[in-house]
């Protein structure tokens, strides 16, 4: 995804070397499988895969997970979109009537990926969600520009970034007072003390909605840069 890109240059900037394992459209979380797709067990299958190839080489010593966490279990941000909804088991129910229940599970699972893998020694980074807006953010900057021959604010606050993100953030502090892990808090990039983002010093931070753009990725390529450097 686009974040591999700051990634990339974090590892160029350091002189270190990295193995990308990428399953597009899952989250890093071990036993995820899609609630209308069990059959096929895409998800599930390959995220083993992938843990077990990490687990069993000694050289992986570093892990950043990256996923987009809250799309799981929140659905996503753009209106109209269908929702990915994840389960653990072929025989769950995934339903916005019982968010409370799944949230539980959802966040003990991301608890259990992320200690699994300290278990086997190795250090884990996890990327914080990426604040999502609700509009395509190049579109209403280039129709602001257009039309007003200024830049237009695209923008969420702080507090609806935690509330939809609030089961992600209590897992990942959850998991880092059980078994310790590295947080790269995406807000320290892209947001100040109220208010998070979309445009900056007349640059679009993301390509869309909810992916970054190349100014998005070099507002965060610092946070990768730092735990590179530990």
């Amino acid at each position: 995804g686009p974040l591999s890109l700051a990634a990339g240059q974090a590892l160029a900037q350091t002189k270190r070397v990295a193995l990308l394992y990428s399953n597009a459209g899952c989250p890093s979380i071990l036993g995820a499988i899609f609630a209308t797709k069990w059959k096929k067990n895409r998800c599930r299958d390959i995220n083993k895969l992938i843990y077990d190839k990490i687990v069993s080489d000694p050289k992986i010593r570093d892990i950043f997970l990256i996923s987009r966490w809250s799309l799981y279990l929140e659905g996503y941000n753009e209106q109209g979109s269908p929702h990915p909804y994840i389960v653990f088991d072929k025989h769950d129910t995934a339903t916005k009537e019982n968010l409370k229940e799944r949230g539980a599970q959802y966040a003990q699972k991301i608890v259990d990926t992320i200690c699994a893998l300290t278990a086997q020694g190795k250090n884990v980074y996890v990327m914080a969600p990426v604040p999502e807006l609700v509009q395509n953010v190049p579109a209403v900057l280039a129709k602001s520009r257009l039309l007003h021959h200024t830049d237009a604010a695209v923008n969420i606050s702080m507090a609806e970034y935690r509330a939809r993100n609030a089961v992600v953030l209590q897992a990942l502090a959850r998991a880092d007072k059980k078994c310790g892990v590295h947080i790269l808090e995406t807000t320290r990039a892209l947001c100040d003390t109220g208010t998070c983002f979309g445009i900056r010093g007349g640059k679009a931070l993301y390509s869309d909605s909810n992916h970054l753009s190349d100014a998005g990725n070099a507002a965060v390529e610092p946070l990768f840069v730092k735990a590179l450097q530990k």
